[in-house]
């Protein structure tokens, strides 16, 4: 670290007279700047501790961090169907377990349900939930985005923090729609969830 150079104290006074003023207000502008290098200085290592800190703060946390643990399914074709509540009767679901140690997770999911010529279908509302084992704890979100015409679909995202968790609790993503009638299972139908679960403590 920098310290005031013990060569810059101002000389005795043996400049021209109208020049003294001027010699010592340099003077005096040289130590300020080198009192505000060192200010400077002494501001950036404390900085630098700080960020040491909590840099070593985080790489704690994120080796606390399980892998993601992803949901990804599809479901086509005849072998979509459409139901109500609970996940089990969803348009379709998807879940991961809880694994041992680990109490909270962050959940994110994006979901897309699409049905070709859906002339003839009524929908009241297209919901993602989250559930822990079969009890719904909150909707990723509601009433979804809908594109209607000759092709019916429904899409959208969310992400939730979850706490409380046990180890072998089931999280399950899950689309439903709700009143939903006109549907039959019909070739090129489409539903599908994608996203991840980060657990930790």
């Amino acid at each position: 670290m920098s310290n005031i150079d013990p060569t810059d104290v101002p000389p005795a006074s043996n400049l021209p007279g109208p020049s003294v003023a001027w010699g010592r207000n340099r003077d005096a502008h040289i130590l300020d700047l080198e009192k505000k290098v060192i200010s400077l200085e002494q501001a950036q290592a404390g900085a630098n501790r700080n960020t040491a800190a909590s840099l070593a703060s985080i790489s704690k946390q994120i080796a606390a961090l399980t892998a993601p643990i992803v949901f990804a399914k599809t479901v086509t074709g005849t072998s979509l169907v459409v139901g109500t509540e609970p996940a089990t009767s969803a348009i379709m679901s998807a879940t991961v377990t809880v694994p041992a140690g680990y109490t909270k997770a962050f959940v994110t999911m994006s979901t897309y349900f699409y049905y070709p010529s859906a002339h003839g279908v009524a929908i009241d509302r297209f919901t993602n939930s989250l559930y822990i084992n079969s009890t719904r704890v909150a909707f990723v979100y509601d009433d979804g985005d809908f594109t209607t015409g000759p092709n019916l679909n429904l899409w959208g995202s969310g992400s939730l923090g979850l706490s409380g968790l046990t180890a072998g609790a089931t999280i399950t993503a899950a689309i439903w729609a709700d009143a939903m009638t006109g549907f039959t299972p019909r070739a090129g139908a489409t539903a599908t969830i994608n996203g991840f679960a980060l657990f930790y403590n």
